[in-house]
Formats: structure tokens, sequence, C-alpha cells
């Protein structure tokens, strides 16, 4: 009888180190997600855009997945959140912030900020322009209606850009 109440001592002591094991790694978990939370929230102030490469970066991934023969969208979506769970550890151990990794991961994989895609339009425009001679007026007018490729080039206010736009050719984008 006493050996029978020693072996389920044992056993009661054994799970309740399981159990206080487990719930030092929920803590543990819990903890790397308050601080990924707190890094998300700052990194978004100095990146308003993070929201949205975030999200290009997980259908990405996805899409990545599906391509390595992952049909089952849960199993994709479990891989997704291991990998987000490697990411914060990587990032913690590293003392960097894990959303900027993931917003160079989200460059990486060809998301382009909307400030950045309107700064690439305006310098491919301005190249068109500087090619076809530097110098475009309307209807052979000068002066005022002149604008160079570097002026268009400089305009980095979205609307200022299209005012500068329709002097040149007349209308809109």
């Amino acid at each position: 009888m006493l050996g029978s109440v020693q072996n389920s001592t044992a056993e009661l002591q054994q799970w309740r180190q399981q159990q206080e094991l487990a719930s030092q790694q929920r803590a543990t978990v819990q903890q790397y997600a308050d601080w990924a939370r707190g890094q998300e929230i700052e990194f978004s102030k100095a990146q308003p855009e993070y929201r949205e490469a975030y999200r290009f970066a997980a259908e990405s991934r996805d899409r990545e997945l599906q391509a390595l023969g992952y049909t089952d969208p849960a199993v994709r979506a479990n891989i997704v959140r291991m990998n987000t769970a490697e990411v914060i550890q990587n990032a913690a151990s590293q003392g960097r912030n894990p959303a900027e990794l993931v917003w160079e991961y989200a460059r990486a994989r060809g998301f382009m900020p909307k400030g950045a895609r309107t700064a690439d339009g305006q310098a491919k425009i301005a190249a068109g322009l500087q090619a076809a001679g530097g110098k475009l007026n309307r209807g052979g007018e000068t002066g005022e209606g002149e604008v160079s490729a570097k002026d268009l080039a400089g305009i980095s206010d979205p609307e200022e850009f299209e005012r500068a736009w329709k002097r040149v050719f007349g209308r809109k984008r």
C-alpha cells in the first residue's frame, strides 16, 4: 500500500512540474507577444504602412507555402504562426525590432510603400522628360509653361505634382 501511495505521489509531483513548466512557457510566449506588439506600435509610428507590409509579407509566405505543396490552409496558417514566433525570437536575440524585420522581408518580397511608388513614378517621368529633351511646354508656349525634368523630379507633394503635370500636358495623369 505504501508503495502505491509513493508512486501516486511521484506521479502527481511529475504532473505538477509539467503543469508549472507549461505555465512558465505560456507566460514567456505571452511576454514575447506583448513585447512584439509594443515594437509593432512603435515601428508603425515611423512606418505608417507597416500593417500593409505585414499583410503583404503574410500573403507572400502563404503563396510560397502553397507553391511548396501545402494545400491545407490550416497547416499553412500554423506554419506562418511558427514563422512569426521565430522572427520574434530572432529579433529579441539580436536586439532588433521584429516589425523592422518583417518590413525588410516584405520589401525583399516586392512590397513598395505608397510614398516610394509615387517617388519611383516621378523619377521615371523625370527620366522620360529628360530623354525627351529636358523641357516640355504646351503648344510651343515658352516662359511660365516650361517645366524641366529636374523640376518634376523635385516635387514630392502629390497634389503639386499633379498641378505641374497638368501645366505640362494640359490634363491629369
